[in-house]
């Protein structure tokens, strides 16, 4: 394929298409002849690990966007005021979406259900500027600029996000 000027691309596990984030939109494309699939409005976008989902954030505004990567469908609109989050990243199966917030004192690192958009857990810390999850989805990494955080979302019934378990 050649959708050239992609900025990161994930292949989906069947390994016959990928998805580009583009800077300004997502797009799937098919390996073996090259055809985009369909494209994903909004800035943007990242695609869950296990290729179900795409978030993106509508440019200029402070709403990201849930796709269904296979079909293209919107499956959830997830709007916020002024300042909108700094980036989403959603989990492996797609159920989760990590959020950073930015707000007068800082930011505020969040995880939310895909399903439901209700908060699961809010996290402290040090300004984040990176994110991901492991690939089975039980911890997040965070990354600032002086630090690492390691946190464990396999008991979302425990204490909200005051603890790490490590920071480097």
């Amino acid at each position: 394929p050649n959708p050239g000027g992609g900025r990161f691309a994930w292949f989906f596990a069947d390994g016959r298409r990928i998805f580009i984030n583009r800077g300004v939109e997502g797009q799937v494309w098919e390996v073996e002849t090259g055809t985009l699939l369909r494209t994903f409005g909004g800035t943007g976008g990242k695609m869950s690990a296990d290729g179900r989902r795409v978030i993106s954030q509508r440019l200029g505004e402070p709403v990201y966007d849930l796709w269904n990567a296979e079909t293209g469908d919107l499956v959830r609109t997830f709007t916020y005021s002024w300042p909108a989050p700094t980036f989403a990243t959603l989990s492996p199966d797609a159920s989760q979406l990590f959020i950073v917030m930015k707000n007068g004192t800082g930011y505020t690192p969040t995880l939310l259900s895909t399903e439901t958009a209700g908060e699961l857990r809010e996290f402290s810390g040090t300004p984040v500027i990176s994110q991901g999850f492991s690939l089975d989805g039980r911890v997040v990494l965070t990354i600032g600029r002086d630090s690492v955080y390691v946190w464990d979302i396999s008991d979302l019934t425990s204490a909200v996000g005051d603890a790490a378990l490590y920071n480097r």
